[in-house]
């Protein structure tokens, strides 16, 4: 039906265009149902739709005479995906006739103005990109965490576009230069805005590359989720030296020298492994556990990382995040990135968040951190690093998804800032060469931010040593080196206490659900960081080092028993299908012959501009099939993936840990989401093998 516009047209449109001019760069809709055969893609069309119309506004305030029937809201929604999973399956014959209805009603009306829809007009169309806009959010669900979507169909489908996105950095196959459909942790808090209107995914620009790195966190056996974490925190160098900020010659053609130059950071102080390990000592004292490490920007060398993985092994640490740099000289710029490090058994993956901002300091920083005696204060410094393509780095630990930044990444409003709140990460770590983290600086005003919209937590991390040097004129100094916001409220300055060397941190991980503003329930989809426990830390030096971390540090072990160094993106694949595997037994026997059969089939993957499967991945799913239990339960399952990991061969020793991880993740997602019961983790943690 036609609704009369509420909006008057007497002062012009600023939205011209209609439904096909907006889509010709998008997508080829000259097949009838074509597009239906990817769900993401159809979520692309109707969230530009209805975010360049601004008709998205129109589930909370329908125009005058319009009626919002529902029909793709709510439970309808997740029953339509399900639906729309086993045509993609092949299990149905064609789409749901809700989606096909739909589509058939927006294809038709690809001459419809983009303002018209502004207004309210076209109701019938309006109604149609809404409900396919809910459907495919709903069957875009598990395509980043796994286990947002129950084991069931369509697992083969989520499990190649996990791939798509891992090879691509989109879960779309329209052209990346265009735009990309991302996944997403948690619903936009607050107002009405297209972020709003979806839980799954959501569409983005083309200006941020970004690195969707899948690596489960669980340990490999299988025992209840945890629900609790410890960090060390630990704000090294511990002493910042003027001189550790040096001019360098190089310089820009168009660049005034006498005005503006490029300085270098390099701290004298190389990091003290002897100290991490009297802290780690200290940590596990206090705490019994330690799962993670922060280090802040430029507080390591790249040569530091694999003695301190190794280091972090003997005592269990799972996760390294760290700011590592390569300083500048007179003729080549230097480089500042974090370093974020996932163990799983003795393979640590990597990623890298590079620095797109560089630090610029004038006089009155120069003054507020001591720095007269190294660098001119009439003169503008800025950092001399290079800048890279943007990019983001998304870690995705299953429960908790992480993402890195450094120092000025937090503070500017640019896409990757964007990016950030879009996803909306469970927790954002901001590495910062800088002053005391006080709730009255810059880094708590852009904490908030994150905090309140869309609810992830945020812990920043600066080095001592420049909280030292900072001294601002009137001010008391401080010895406040870290700061921790969440979607409680709760803002907390982080001392380091006198005569400690480190902070240990306790984190509590609570699981809640959220609602779209159509209406659409997600229960227990969303996860929640906050702080439980602060405590500093002083290095231990008396208590005896543990019998694994004297093995981490044989000569010629990096931590890996000789394993390949391992490209990311594949290895991501990789955990994408032994996710998948996970999920069809849990599923059924069915569903597990499907899968395996679609791991390997060439057709999808050229139909989706896929690579051939590389020979690692190829090895791997031959080795699971060869291994592959009849009757294929769960605990057969997890025997054959602890023959595989003691079988020495590196090709199987990493397919069993991913397959065993991905099964224990799994599990405890079954668990949390009363969908098996408690018992089943302690019967199969007591089975044999």
């Amino acid at each position: 039906m036609n609704v009369e516009p509420s909006v008057d047209r007497s002062r012009g449109s600023a939205r011209a265009g209609t439904l096909s001019s907006l889509w010709a760069p998008l997508a080829d809709l000259s097949g009838d149902d074509e597009i239906l055969a990817w769900p993401p893609d159809v979520f692309a069309l109707c969230d530009r739709a209805l975010e360049a119309s601004e008709a998205y506004r129109f589930v909370v305030s329908p125009p005058p005479g319009a009626e919002l029937t529902g029909a793709g809201g709510g439970a309808a929604a997740a029953r339509l995906a399900a639906e729309w999973w086993q045509w993609l399956d092949g299990t149905r014959c064609a789409p749901p006739e809700s989606i096909r209805h739909w589509w058939k009603v927006v294809r038709f009306a690809g001459g419809t103005g983009i303002d018209e829809l502004a207004s309210g007009g076209e109701w019938d169309v309006i109604e149609a990109l809404l409900g396919l806009h809910a459907v495919a959010d709903e069957a875009c669900a598990g395509l980043g965490s796994a286990t947002g979507a129950a084991p069931g169909p369509g697992c083969s489908f989520r499990a190649a576009a996990r791939e798509l996105l891992a090879e691509t950095g989109s879960l779309s196959t329209t052209s990346r230069g265009v735009l990309r459909v991302l996944p997403r942790c948690r619903v936009s808090a607050g107002g009405i805005s297209i972020r709003s209107l979806s839980r799954h995914v959501f569409v983005s620009g083309p200006q941020v590359d970004v690195d969707w790195h899948r690596t489960p966190s669980l340990p490999t056996d299988v025992r209840p989720p945890e629900a609790h974490a410890n960090g060390v925190l630990l704000p090294w160098p511990l002493r910042v030296r003027a001189s550790d900020f040096r001019p360098v010659r190089y310089a820009l053609p168009h660049m005034d020298t006498a005005e503006t130059r490029f300085f270098t950071f390099r701290p004298r102080e190389a990091l003290d492994l002897g100290l991490v390990d009297g802290v780690l000592r200290a940590a596990i004292d206090e705490a019994g556990t330690v799962d993670f490490v922060l280090l802040p920007e430029s507080a390591i060398t790249p040569a530091d990382i694999a003695p301190l993985e190794a280091l972090l092994t003997g005592y269990g640490v799972w996760c390294l995040i760290a700011g590592v740099s390569e300083p500048a000289d007179d003729s080549h710029l230097g480089t500042n990135w974090v370093h974020v490090g996932v163990r799983q058994e003795r393979v640590w993956r990597h990623a890298a968040q590079h620095k797109h901002h560089r630090w610029r300091l004038e006089g009155r920083q120069i003054g507020q951190y001591n720095l007269g005696g190294a660098l001119m204060p009439t003169m503008q410094w800025w950092e001399a690093i290079s800048i890279p393509r943007r990019s983001l780095q998304i870690i995705d630990m299953g429960s908790v998804t992480l993402v890195p930044l450094l120092c000025e990444d937090l503070a500017r409003l640019e896409p990757v800032s964007d990016l950030v709140r879009s996803i909306g990460a469970s927790l954002v770590v901001a590495l910062l060469l800088d002053g005391p983290q006080l709730g009255s600086r810059w880094t708590a005003r852009y904490a908030s931010v994150l905090a309140d919209d869309p609810g992830s937590a945020v812990c920043t991390l600066t080095s001592y040593g420049m909280v030292r040097r900072c001294r601002p004129a009137g001010r008391e100094p401080s010895r406040i080196v870290a700061l921790w916001k969440d979607a409680s409220g709760e803002l907390t300055e982080i001392e380091l206490e006198d005569g400690a060397d480190a902070v240990l941190i306790g984190t509590n991980v609570t699981v809640g659900g959220c609602i779209t503003a159509d209406g659409r329930r997600h229960a227990g989809s969303t996860s929640t960081l906050t702080l439980a426990a602060v405590q500093s830390l002083r290095a231990d030096t008396q208590a005896p080092r543990p019998a694994d971390h004297e093995r981490s540090e044989e000569p010629g072990d990096d931590g890996r028993r000789g394993l390949p160094r391992l490209d990311e993106h594949e290895v991501s694949k990789a955990v994408s299908w032994a996710e998948a595997l996970a999920e069809a037994v849990i599923a059924g026997p069915n569903f597990v012959d499907r899968m395996m059969a679609d791991a390997t089939a060439p057709g999808w993957r050229t139909r989706l501009g896929l690579p051939a499967p590389s020979r690692l991945f190829q090895e791997t799913i031959d080795l699971l099939r060869k291994e592959l239990p009849d009757p294929a339960t769960l605990e057969n399952l997890l025997a054959a993936a602890a023959r595989l990991r003691r079988s020495g061969r590196p090709a199987a020793v990493i397919t069993g840990t991913l397959l065993q991880t991905a099964i224990a993740q799994r599990l405890a997602a079954e668990v949390s989401a009363y969908r098996l019961p408690a018992d089943t983790l302690r019967s199969l943690t007591d089975s044999p093998g």
